[in-house]
């Protein structure tokens, strides 16, 4: 029986064992001490809000996202009604109206929303204070 893996016999393929091998073992490329420095600012601010605030502020937020999207679809809708002379060019132009009113109204809520979470939020100023490991 002739392979081209010269390692193979009959009795199939033989492997070499770790303890076997004629290699010297490496040392260990970790085994000195770690030097680990971490810098960490002198103060640390946070602008701490009103959860509610913030959820009524992303609500609006998501809620003008969703509108914008539906008036520039039916905008699309009414330009190509208007091209092909269609009956109901008429009621997607109002629908679009709607919804291009009700989009800039709840921009300008979540706008109003934004300013009260900013007028309403903290700054808070946090001092760190030194630490050291020694091992």
């Amino acid at each position: 029986m002739t392979t081209a893996n010269p390692m193979a016999t009959a009795a199939g393929p033989t492997h070499a064992d770790a303890t076997s091998s004629t290699q010297p073992p490496s040392s260990n490329p970790v085994g000195g001490p770690f030097n680990i420095v971490v810098s960490v600012p002198a103060t640390i601010e946070i602008k701490m809000v009103d959860a509610s605030a913030l959820a009524e502020y992303e609500i609006w937020f998501f809620i003008a996202s969703i509108l914008a999207s539906a008036a520039i679809g039916f905008l699309v809708a009414f330009v190509q009604a208007i091209d092909g002379k269609s009956a109901a060019s008429a009621a997607e132009g109002w629908m679009d109206l709607v919804l291009f009113i009700l989009f800039f109204l709840s921009v300008v809520t979540a706008i109003y929303k934004r300013r009260i979470l900013k007028k309403k939020g903290r700054d808070i100023k946090l001092t760190t204070s030194g630490a050291s490991l020694q091992g």
